[in-house]
């Protein structure tokens, strides 16, 4: 957890990652992981191995006034600023079943939490798609709450197939070829760059999430007609992936 070569006990990583002690060994039997017995009968675990568990089963603050899934839920969000589609999507961000995730976010806007909210993209064609996103200018984000949230880690995803294209929605910024024949990552560089190039924050926050770093470093030595500023923004942008 913290880079020191050393051991815990299972209820130790219990309160570390605010969750039982238990659901701490149904994870272990899960991963497959056989952690050597240590002091009072406790199952000693090394470094890589509470890695492993943080990865599967998240991490969350304990005391805050929010259940184990909805600090999950609310980071998620917390991070997504410009909101997902539907509950599935931040199920699978998130790390909870779909089902969870749609009770959560029912209760979340029952407290006035997250909001369910129509926006206007672009697709090909203008249409309204609803999100689920944190509630605008919310009252409740106290310096305790972003405390919380920046303490809390849901569950590493397991690997997908990933992203390979263009979403059709960025289409009209790529106007010199058809959207499908840009992919990820053949022309990862050259799309960091026309993202960068425009004011489209739903642009720039997908480029930010799905581009790998090396095509910002790329976008930031290209200095044929691109400005300082863009060359900075690409700059800061990697460095962010890369911390």
């Amino acid at each position: 957890m913290d880079g020191i070569d050393r051991s815990w006990s299972t209820p130790e990583i219990a309160a570390i990652l605010g969750t039982s002690v238990p659901r701490v060994h149904r994870a272990l039997k899960a991963l497959g992981l056989s952690p050597t017995s240590g002091p009072k009968g406790h199952l000693a675990l090394t470094s890589r191995q509470v890695t492993s568990l943080r990865d599967y089963l998240g991490q969350v603050p304990r005391d805050t006034g929010f259940t184990r899934e909805e600090l999950f839920v609310l980071r998620t969000l917390y991070v997504h600023p410009l909101g997902l589609r539907s509950a599935r999507a931040v199920a699978r961000h998130a790390g909870v079943s779909p089902t969870t995730a749609a009770k959560v976010l029912v209760t979340l806007r029952e407290r006035s939490f997250v909001e369910k909210r129509a926006v206007r993209v672009v697709e090909g064609q203008v249409v309204d798609i609803t999100v689920w996103r944190l509630r605008l200018y919310p009252y409740w984000l106290t310096h305790d709450v972003h405390s919380a949230l920046a303490a809390t880690h849901p569950p590493v995803p397991a690997p997908g197939p990933g992203v390979d294209h263009l979403p059709a929605r960025f289409s009209h910024l790529f106007w010199n070829a058809p959207a499908e024949s840009w992919r990820v990552p053949e022309h990862a560089g050259a799309i960091a760059t026309t993202n960068l190039e425009h004011t489209d924050t739903e642009a720039l926050a997908w480029a930010a999430q799905t581009l790998p770093t090396g095509a910002f470093r790329k976008a930031e030595r290209d200095r044929r007609g691109t400005s300082p500023r863009i060359r900075q923004l690409a700059h800061n942008l990697a460095e962010a992936r890369s911390s």
